[in-house]
């Protein structure tokens, strides 16, 4: 392994200025360093719960020393508590980049000496210069340019093929390794990549992978950085040789922090709020708030005058009085509020204001919003003026945001209000509201437009045309701006922010304006640091390679065994993967009048939340939402019902089987759940299905049994539903944080019922209310016959409401609208409910006998469900497909809908779970008792596995046609297929069987994540506007997850490690488990680092914002922080094997917060990845971990104890 000599000899004689030097690059400081900045990001990250970015910023980031409160530190969301007010001075942000900066020079100027003489170290001065002068043309060029951020000098089609030419080489590059290197180990690993690269390569060129303008312009500035990270490696390897890949990392994290430090907290961020056919030459810096008195005294220029807010603040919380020559007033404030509320005057106990609108309206102060939370704060303040010369008091007015700057607020057509107030003969304008900067250019919005997902009211785009007007230099241009694709202008860029609908079909667009001439820096600095990386570690495995084909394997390879484990994944493929039910109906037609083809029934398409999915995919996020079960126990459920899912008559004997069963119940599936639903039948109602956990909303409701599944039917809390749904209302008018626990659940019961209902209006036939005969009035014949007549209207009517809306509403869509084949996806309609379309065709029929009626064949397949006739339902599944066929678009009948009803029946990540246990258990008699055929059997199995992994993420894709994670369930499938890779390739290195241990035990506790805790909802949604980026979803998320696969499986290794330790395993076992954990952690911070700056890099692609110090992005950090921390700690020798092991153990608990921990948060740009539930299972996990290091520090093992 690659060691940095952190010792290197001292001459007695040395200068005192060397020595401080040495002491100032000190592997130990640095350690120290990272540990300091741990501790702040953590307390700056959950500090976010209560103030705004620019506060916590000020408080911790940009602070030379931070007042660290313990407050901070404990979050309300986690732990409600009272607040403290207790403090202690910490290093702040300022001071500890600077000394990791200084740290970072003076290490390399100490420890790092040029090793070539002559021409070669002339040759590699040289290359260093030219890379150099490479970088700063690349950041001059990329503040030059104007029109769409990025835009390369050529056209895309050209980039394209340059990258696949590119990609070309490196393949032929692999190619020759494979033919011509003599170490195994190379020539295998080679094979693999020629055959990744190549299917990558194939992909590419037959049109299959590609990417679209947004994505090459990115890869454009990459490969601009890549050139500039190959030039000066070719320098830093000719001058520093095998060193010359850690000089250039470390180059590269200096120029980011260098970046960060020149341009990051100096980058303007504005905002420019504009409705369609407005125009502003002025901006908004909406984290500046001030007092701005306004001259319109000449109508072609206003003068302002503005007081910060921050004086504001100031003089009102010690009392003083804010006088400047330039303020037409001297100002007290009586009061000053960084958030509040409006309120009537009456509800105050003083009212402070003794003129203005102030009389008529009082505010009182709120609680701050944190992070970056939707809802703003609205500044108030009370300010009392005084005249200049006499100091006269002429009055206490109320200076509202509310009133001052409601347009910019609230995006309202409401024009803002002002209080006119006189000084020296002149009247000016007087309000609080957010900084104006005024441009030398006009923006005017001709056109923005929201593109939602059919079916959703989810948001796919967002985008902008404007027209620009320069009064400088008179240029007139028309641009488009869109999520993702900003525009660059003067040196400044725009981005589409947001979208806001208006009263009266207007819409109004907000456009983020930043000014920030570094933004290509973070670029460079993530290509260098990736080039450095993979050199400095591809040197470390080359080594390590070559040392492990000089030493003898650990044990041999036998096939027999090998052969017998694959003989048996693939008997288990056979019989769980595939569909027998449909392969038995297509090679058996006869069976078709015997049994129901609920397999293709399953396949019948429904849009449903923004996308085309299965009715069976449907059906069980429906029953899962109500239940949190894919399928209901039949135990208590009617027999009429049992006999239907059956399709059989039951016995008295053999209904024991369903009310008593000896082992697991039967259930009813969800899709026949969904028939029994659609048919309205009496039965549905008295089967237990919806999901009640609370004690205390089971007395609310009434119901005093409680059952063991906690499920309860309709019938029961039918009585009840109406006041559940009140006090859910009344429940949902506070804010989360002040809710109780009765409170939430009978918010998620009042959503389970309302689901239910969406679900059953949705998909039953229409039926208007039956009109009592009570209701009819009248005292002849005549007259309650108009009076029946007129409520039958009415109630027609109200079913022709319920219809519309059901319409309207997220519901399941089941009929494709005429006339949208050839149109394009976002300008297509939704689909159309069941019952909305009966309603429809059944007027039309009324006007015309001989209309179509496109429900016919989903109603009659109902039917024939109830009526246990399976010819009639496999019949009418062809009749649907027959009339809803022709209406679908040619990108909708493709086989997707076919692959998600093959993954939600064959169930292949359940699968590769149990087959991943059973080598768990395999693995641990092998460990146990070193039976070699069974470690040779475990690995062939896990390749098996691997394989049925794969093709979950590759259906999974073929599906979301996105890269394999794009949410928190999929990261979870994807980690463990990474880890489950690791291990593999780690036992086929060492075979000790310590590889197909961490596989499996990867791969299980991943997909137990995934399967147990993450599936409650769709799990292949559609994406917010944001997100809906096949590059940065491919590259940073794609990264990041290989970043916490590894660092996971590296703390996998430091709990082996120290089981071996306390057991007494043997040593060249335990060598062998150091090494592994060195060399993953390795690749974990090579993952980790490069997909973090990869997501800064989308954060500033998107919004103008490299680093935004969200509490998503915090955790990344966290983890490449915490490996860099490992790996100096190892390197200068302040850890040994065990230390090194625990503090692997520790990063377990850093990735697990990242990845789980900061969505728990309820805050931040990642808020959206909310799962309940997790935060009790984030607790064990992290509290285990902890546990596994304090006896990892208490029991060292009898080996260390010996040493020591």
């Amino acid at each position: 392994m690659a060691t940095i000599n952190t010792h290197a000899p001292v001459s007695s004689n040395s200068a005192p200025w060397l020595s401080g030097l040495r002491l100032l690059g000190s592997l130990k400081l640095t350690i120290t360093l990272f540990a300091l900045s741990l501790v702040l990001i953590m307390a700056g990250t959950l500090a976010q719960e209560t103030l705004n970015l620019e506060q916590v910023k000020q408080r911790y980031f940009t602070a030379w020393i931070a007042r660290l409160y313990f407050e901070d530190l404990i979050p309300q969301v986690f732990f409600p508590h009272s607040p403290l007010s207790a403090w202690i001075p910490f290093p702040g942000g300022k001071i500890i980049g600077t000394l990791l900066l200084l740290n970072l020079l003076a290490a390399k100027v100490t420890r790092f000496h040029a090793r070539a003489r002559g021409p070669r170290l002339v040759a590699g001065l040289i290359a260093l210069g030219i890379g150099l002068v490479l970088m700063g043309l690349v950041i001059l060029t990329g503040n030059s340019n104007e029109g769409v951020q990025g835009e390369p000098p050529f056209s895309y089609q050209s980039l394209w093929y340059l990258f696949c030419a590119m990609v070309a080489t490196l393949w032929a590059g692999l190619l020759a390794s494979a033919a011509t290197s003599t170490s195994v180990r190379i020539r295998n690993a080679s094979i693999v990549g020629v055959v990744v690269v190549g299917g990558l390569l194939v992909g590419m060129l037959s049109g299959y992978l590609t990417l679209g303008d947004p994505g090459l312009r990115i890869l454009w500035q990459l490969l601009k950085g890549t050139g500039v990270a190959a030039v000066m490696m070719l320098g830093c390897h000719l001058i520093f040789g095998k060193q010359g890949g850690n000089v250039l990392l470390h180059f590269g994290v200096a120029l980011l922090m260098v970046g960060q430090f020149a341009y990051g907290d100096r980058q303007l961020e504005q905002k420019l709020n504009l409705g369609e056919g407005e125009a502003s030459n002025t901006v908004i810096n909406i984290s500046k708030v001030d007092l701005s008195f306004m001259d319109n005294s000449d109508p072609k220029n206003t003068k302002v005058v503005a007081v910060p807010s921050s004086q504001l603040q100031v003089a009102f919380e010690d009392g003083s009085v804010i006088s400047d020559p330039a303020i037409p007033f001297d100002i007290k404030v009586p009061a000053f509020y960084v958030n509040s509320t409006l309120v009537d005057p009456a509800e105050v106990e003083t009212n402070l204001a003794t003129a203005g609108i102030g009389l008529e309206l009082a505010v009182v102060e709120a609680r701050m919003e944190g992070g970056v939370s939707s809802t703003p704060n609205v500044a108030s303040a009370y300010v009392e003026l005084l005249a200049k010369d006499s100091g006269d008091s002429l009055g206490t007015f109320l200076v509202t945001q509310f009133i001052n700057d409601g347009k910019s607020l609230f995006a309202t057509d409401r024009p803002d209000e002002f209080e006119d107030v006189t000084a020296d003969g002149i009247t000016y304008e007087m309000g609080l509201r957010f900084r104006r900067i005024a441009k030398p250019y006009w923006v005017k919005l001709i056109d923005v437009r929201r593109n939602d997902y059919a079916g959703s009211s989810t948001a796919q785009s967002f985008s902008s045309v404007i027209r620009m007007i320069d009064t400088e230099t008179g240029e007139d241009r028309k641009e488009r701006i869109w999520m993702n694709n900003p525009l660059r202008y003067r040196g400044e860029t725009f981005y589409q922010q947001d979208y806001t609908p208006m009263p009266g079909g207007k819409e109004r667009t907000g456009l983020q304006v930043v000014r920030n001439s570094g933004w290509l820096i973070p670029y460079l600095a993530c290509s260098i640091v990736g080039v450095g990386l993979l050199f400095h570690f591809a040197g470390t495995l080359g080594r390590y390679i070559s040392r492990r084909d000089r030493e003898s394997r650990a044990a041999g390879f036998f096939p027999v065994a090998a052969g017998v484990a694959i003989a048996f994944v693939v008997l288990i493929v056979t019989m769980k993967l595939v569909p027998w039910s449909a392969v038995a109906m297509a090679m058996n037609p006869e069976r078709a009048q015997e049994q129901r083809d609920m397999y293709r029934a399953g396949e019948i398409p429904v849009q449903f939340g923004g996308r085309l999915m299965p009715l069976d995919s449907y059906a069980r996020i429906a029953l899962k939402t109500l239940s949190s079960k894919e399928s209901v126990p039949l135990t208590e459920a009617p027999q009429e019902l049992i006999e239907r899912a059956a399709m059989e008559e039951i016995s008295p004997s053999e209904m024991t089987k369903y009310r008593e069963p000896f082992m697991s119940e039967k259930k009813l599936p969800a899709l026949k759940w969904l028939m029994e639903v659609a048919a309205d039948s009496n039965e549905i109602y008295e089967l237990p299905m919806i999901r009640i956990d609370a004690a205390e909303v089971l007395a609310e409701v009434g119901i005093e049994r409680r059952r063991k599944s906690k499920l309860y039917t309709l019938e029961e809390l039918l009585p009840s539903s109406s006041r559940v749904r009140e006090l859910a209302t009344a429940a949902n008018k506070k804010d989360a944080a002040d809710m109780s626990f009765k409170e939430k659940k009978l918010v998620e019961l009042a959503s389970r019922l309302h689901l239910y209902d969406v679900v059953a209006v949705a998909m039953q036939m229409p039926r208007p209310m039956q009109v009592p005969e009570s209701m009819i009035k009248g005292d002849t014949v005549e007259a309650r016959e108009k009076s029946r007549m007129e409520l039958q209207m009415m109630a027609f009517e109200d079913l022709r409401r319920r219809m519309q809306l059901i319409a309207e509403v997220d519901s399941p869509g089941m009929i494709p609208q005429e006339g949208q084949v050839d149109l394009p996806r976002p300008d297509r309609k939704r689909w159309l409910p069941i019952s909305h379309t009966l309603f429809e065709s059944i007027k039309d029929r009324i006007r015309d006998p001989e209309a179509a009626d496109p429900t016919k064949g989903f109603v009659t397949m109902v039917n024939a469900y109830q009526e246990m006739d399976p010819a009639d339902f496999n019949a009418a599944i062809d009749q649907h497909m027959e009339l809803i066929f022709p209406r679908m678009a040619e990108d909708e009948k493709g086989w997707k809908l076919g692959v998600e009803r093959w993954m939600e029946a064959a169930w292949p990540s359940g699968v590769a779970l149990i087959l991943y246990l059973i080598v768990l258990l395999l693995a641990l008699i092998d460990l146990v008792a070193n039976v070699k055929p069974l470690r040779s059997a475990a690995w062939a199995m896990l390749i098996g596995i691997v394989c049925i992994h794969t093709l979950a993420i590759v259906a999974r894709i073929v599906v979301t046609e996105r890269p394999p994670v794009i949410n928190l369930y999929s990261s979870a499938v994807f980690i463990g297929w990474a880890a489950v890779l690791y291990g593999i390739v780690i036992e086929f290195l060492g075979r000790r069987g310590i590889g197909n241990l961490i596989a499996a035990t990867a791969g299980a506790i991943t997909l137990m994540i995934a399967v147990k805790g993450l599936s409650d909802d769709d799990t292949m949604p559609v994406l917010q506007a944001v997100l809906d980026t096949q590059f940065w979803l491919g590259t940073h998320v794609t990264t990041v997850a290989l970043g916490y696969s590894a660092t996971f499986v590296s703390g996998l290794f430091g709990i082996l490690y120290l089981f071996q330790s306390w057991f007494g395993a043997d040593p060249n076992s335990r060598k062998e488990v150091y090494r592994m954990m060195y060399g993953v952690t390795c690749f974990g911070i090579l993952f980790s680092f490069i997909g973090t700056v990869l997501g800064g890099l989308w954060a500033d692609d998107s919004w103008g914002r490299f680093w935004g110090w969200d509490p998503k992005e915090n955790g990344a950090l966290l983890i490449v922080i915490w490996n860099a921390l490992m790996l100096h700690a190892r390197w200068d020798k302040m850890v040994g094997p065990r230390g090194f092991a625990m503090l692997a153990i520790g990063g377990n608990v850093v990735t697990a917060w990242s990845w789980f921990g900061t969505n728990q948060l309820g805050f931040g740009l990642h808020s959206y990845g909310f799962t309940s539930g997790t935060l009790m299972w984030l607790g064990i996990f992290c509290g285990s971990q902890f546990v596994m290091i304090i006896l990892g520090a208490i029991f060292p093992g009898p080996k260390e104890i010996q040493r020591n």
